[in-house]
């Protein structure tokens, strides 16, 4: 019932300068049942693809439970495998985990497809400190499948509508010159000529 997004490169994505004006996450139903959005929050940790073939082994069957690849995410663990590091409550529903986002609302697009809105300050934020974007944590009342961004066809979606902000003036820092010290003997070539 939670899943996780993320879009990530969002500056290079837009461009620079820019204010995001408005901001929803259009996703489209793989599955029969019409989901109900319980809430959407800011995920504050890092956290690793889940594996692709948990459908799959679903439905072959099976009682034998298929372990997550190595630094996946998982119900316990944001990085799954040897060493693994868990979220901070099961489910990514800790305080550490996840930030609520307040004025996210579903909007139904048609029957196959929904949009959340009221993401536009998570979004500027995670465009203004691209180190710290983490995604989205989509908490469901109901099960409900999605098509994922390894689908073919009805990807999930991040429609922005940006707008421009003044060229910033004033100093601009530019790098004049780098030193290394102590610097790698073997790159000396101040005897090139002389030394093999």
């Amino acid at each position: 019932k939670t899943i996780l997004i993320r879009f990530g490169q969002l500056k290079m994505a837009i461009g620079r300068n820019k204010r995001i004006r408005s901001a929803k996450l259009v996703l489209t139903l793989s599955g029969p049942t019409q989901p109900k959005l319980r809430s959407v929050g800011q995920v504050l940790a890092p956290w690793g693809d889940g594996p692709a073939r948990t459908l799959s082994a679903m439905l072959t069957g099976g009682d034998t439970p298929v372990p997550a690849p190595r630094w996946a995410s998982s119900w316990r663990n944001r990085r799954a495998g040897p060493n693994a590091i868990a979220w901070n409550m099961a489910g990514c529903a800790g305080p550490a985990d996840v930030a609520r986002i307040t004025g996210a609302a579903q909007v139904s697009v048609n029957q196959d497809t929904i949009a959340i809105t009221g993401l536009e300050k998570a979004v500027q934020a995670q465009y203004d400190r691209w180190w710290e974007n983490n995604g989205f944590a989509l908490n469901f009342e109901n099960n409900c499948e999605f098509f994922s961004g390894d689908a073919g066809f009805a990807r999930p979606r991040l429609v922005l509508e940006v707008e421009d902000l003044p060229v910033p003036t004033g100093p601009d820092l530019s790098v004049a010159y780098i030193t290394r010290t102590p610097a790698y003997e073997r790159y000396d070539a101040r005897d090139a000529d002389t030394v093999k």
